[in-house]
C-alpha cells in the first residue's frame, strides 16, 4: 500500500467516525439522581483472589444469597473446596437498622472456612480487607458501602 492509498483509507475511517450520532440534548445528572431511590442503592462486595499466584487478582462479585463452591452460584475450581462451600448474605446491622452488613456462613465445607486465620462454624460478619481461606484459595474482601 502506497502513501496515497493509506491517506484515502484514513479519510474513509475519519468520515465513518464523524457519522457517529451524538445526542442533541445531554441528560442532566440531577434528572438521573432523582430517578434513583435509596432502596435501589445496595451494598456491594467482591472477593479478590490473593493466592494461588496463577489466579491472583481474579475478582468475584458477591451478591446476597450466593453460594460459593465448585458447583455453587459462584463457581470456583479448587479441588479442596466443597461443591457448595459457603453462603454469603446480607443482614441488618443491629446497631444501625438502616445499614446492611455482609456475612459468610459455612455451608457444606468439608475442609473448613477461615476468616482472618480463624476457622468459622457459624454466620460471621465480614469487613473490608478480611482474608477468607476456602480450600487452597485465599480471598480478600472488598466492599462498596
Amino acid at each position: 500500500m502506497d502513501y496515497r492509498e493509506n491517506e484515502l483509507e484514513q479519510n474513509d475511517s475519519e468520515e465513518q467516525a464523524s457519522q457517529t450520532r451524538v445526542p442533541s440534548t445531554p441528560i442532566e445528572q440531577a434528572e438521573i439522581a432523582s430517578k434513583i431511590s435509596p432502596s435501589d442503592v445496595r451494598t456491594l462486595m467482591w472477593l479478590i483472589v490473593s493466592n494461588p499466584i496463577d489466579v491472583r487478582g481474579t475478582i468475584l462479585p458477591i451478591t446476597s444469597g450466593a453460594i460459593i463452591g465448585r458447583r455453587g452460584d459462584i463457581r470456583w475450581n479448587d479441588a479442596h473446596m466443597s461443591r457448595k462451600h459457603a453462603l454469603f448474605s446480607l443482614m441488618n446491622n443491629p446497631e444501625n437498622p438502616d445499614e446492611q452488613l455482609f456475612t459468610i456462613t459455612p455451608y457444606k465445607d468439608r475442609n473448613g472456612t477461615l476468616v482472618n486465620g480463624k476457622r468459622i462454624s457459624e454466620r460471621t460478619l465480614l469487613r473490608e480487607n478480611d482474608v477468607i481461606l476456602m480450600g487452597d484459595t485465599q480471598f480478600v474482601v472488598k466492599m462498596l458501602l
